[in-house]
């Protein structure tokens, strides 16, 4: 499965140790509803690593909203129970044999029936990930559905209505209240609105 989940595990990180690390994707910014999603995600990672972070799509910055972390707490919960879906924070090496590794810790997407972090992005499709978790798919854990499947492509557009269903859902999961409900009327998603986010 395909879904905004998978295509934010499929990011790479990029640190010189001096600024925040960037968790950089290759594909330009398209889809506004990507870069939303990306943005609670980063959100998701600061508050879970205990470090700033950027987001670099293409080689353009975007900012990372600074949404409550008891509101990005109860997110990632609500996410879990209701899209099958954690965001789990884990180590990544950075560096090489000559120089030496430097590890950082990143926040994935785990889906729980399967227990993986997945990752997809627009060059090498889907990848099975680690796995995080035990399967959890006897438990009662909602299956994400169809609708939220998408693909991006090398420009960076999405192919199927999967980002923008995945933030609808996204919406109904925060309500009218709150920082992040506010973020995504600010980005469109419960009314019009002006795109931002961008250095």
């Amino acid at each position: 499965m395909v879904t905004l989940f998978e295509c934010w595990n499929g990011g790479t990180v990029q640190w010189d140790q001096i600024n925040p690390p960037q968790f950089v994707f290759a594909f330009p910014p398209e889809s506004f509803e990507v870069v939303t999603f990306f943005q609670l995600s980063g959100r998701i990672c600061e508050v879970l690593t205990q470090c700033e972070w950027h987001l670099n799509f293409g080689g353009q910055l975007f900012d990372i909203p600074n949404l409550p972390p008891h509101e990005i707490n109860n997110f990632v919960l609500n996410v879990r129970n209701s899209m099958g879906y954690v965001s789990i924070p884990v180590p990544y090496s950075l560096g090489n044999p000559f120089s030496g590794y430097t590890n950082i810790s990143l926040a994935l997407w785990v889906n729980v029936c399967t227990g993986r972090a997945d990752m997809h992005n627009p060059f090498t499709g889907l990848v099975y990930g680690q796995q995080l978790l035990r399967p959890q798919s006897q438990f009662n854990i909602p299956m994400p559905t169809a609708n939220f499947q998408m693909n991006i492509t090398p420009q960076g557009t999405v192919q199927s209505g999967g980002a923008q269903n995945t933030l609808q859902s996204i919406a109904k999961i925060v309500g009218g209240v709150g920082k992040i409900a506010e973020f995504l009327t600010q980005a469109g998603i419960f009314g019009d609105s002006s795109q931002g986010g961008c250095y």
